[in-house]
């Protein structure tokens, strides 16, 4: 039987030890993995490890609450991993709660902390969804979807405030409309590359779409709305006049919003860095937001202008032409996630549309 060798008055361990904070451990096992078999592209995987460490500052701050036993993902018990959901929908962080999380929210978050501890051979949470001990959120495909009111919409877009670096104002104001003018996801358009716009097609072709490599390929085509053509024309002669005045060729930057270090260089934009750009903004702006949260608006108000029966010459928007807009293949997604048309103004349309019906058919009658 092999030991392992270790400095005096230290534990021996085991080769699968998960140290002092095992359940971390097997969450950065499971990344690890994950990255190792490129189930995800790398953005996603940043998200799944920041959502599975924030379960394990749940599961930890359950233990140092003494309400469970320890936190080894391995002999986790099913009241045990019963108490963790509790935190989850409490809205536990490692300590006390600091907001209500959304039924959806907190599914997503159960879901992580089960595929975690499947990963450890663990399926105590299936169990108590089997024996339907525990309550589960209960959440639905057509949930609310979160959009910024017209207010505070207009409020980032009118361009009355100003972050105190100046390059940083400049792509701050960018990205907002950039955003909001043509849906591109939040890492679509913080890594997207300046020689993928096409101004006499109207159209910006993704260099970094979800699902690279898997089920998207590098310039995916959306179309860029006027206001977004114009906008985007004005910005790339002040990034090149920049990159000029810092003794930098534009020509040999690739991408839209390039970053400048203080050492002098040149890069992308960091998503770490891209959020706290954000968090200025929320602050000088005073909305509640987050870059995320301008793609939704951007499909709502299509399709609330593209379906409103007051607008008598507006553009009829299918839900379709919406979708694809998205980069969505199937209209169930933009739907369920992004953007709907509303119950009052489907019925308003409907009526708008049955008038003129029946009194042809009441005319008839006569």
């Amino acid at each position: 039987m092999e030991h392992s060798v270790v400095k005096r008055g230290h534990k021996i361990r085991g080769s699968r030890s998960m140290g002092r904070f095992p359940f971390l451990t097997q969450v950065r096992r499971l990344v690890r993995d994950e990255k190792a078999q490129r189930y995800y592209a790398d953005s996603t995987l940043d998200e799944r490890r920041r959502k599975m460490e924030l379960v394990a500052e749940i599961v930890q701050g359950c233990y140092e609450r003494h309400e469970v036993a320890h936190t080894n993902p391995t002999k986790l018990t099913d009241g045990e991993c019963a108490v963790v959901i509790g935190s989850i929908t409490r809205g536990f962080t490692k300590d006390l709660p600091k907001q209500a999380r959304s039924a959806d929210t907190c599914a997503k978050m159960i879901r992580f902390f089960e595929e975690i501890l499947e990963s450890s051979g663990n399926g105590a949470v299936g169990r108590l969804r089997h024996s339907k001990k525990v309550l589960f959120p209960k959440t639905s495909s057509y949930g609310d979807i979160e959009v910024l009111s017209l207010g505070a919409w207009q409020r980032l877009l009118t361009g009355e405030w100003h972050l105190a670096d100046p390059w940083w104002d400049i792509v701050a104001h960018t990205a907002i409309r950039l955003y909001s003018t043509t849906g591109v996801r939040v890492s679509e358009g913080r890594t997207q590359r300046s020689d993928g716009i096409d101004f006499v097609t109207s159209v910006v072709y993704v260099t970094h779409p979800k699902g690279e490599g898997k089920w998207a390929k590098s310039g995916d085509p959306r179309g860029l709305m006027p206001d977004a053509v114009s906008l985007l024309r004005d910005y790339l002669e002040v990034r090149d006049d920049e990159l000029v005045s810092r003794g930098v060729d534009p020509q040999t930057v690739p991408w839209l919003f390039p970053y400048f270090p203080e050492d002098g260089t040149v890069t992308g934009w960091h998503e770490r860095i891209w959020r706290r750009m954000m968090a200025q903004v929320q602050k000088e702006t005073e909305v509640k937001f987050n870059f995320r949260m301008l793609r939704p608006t951007f499909c709502q108000k299509a399709i609330d202008d593209g379906t409103d029966p007051s607008i008598e010459h507006g553009l009829e928007i299918a839900i379709q032409n919406v979708s694809k807009q998205m980069g969505h293949k199937y209209t169930r997604t933009t739907e369920a996630s992004y953007g709907r048309i509303r119950k009052d103004t489907a019925f308003a349309k409907v009526s708008k549309a049955w008038k003129p019906l029946w009194d042809e058919i009441s005319i008839r009658g006569d």
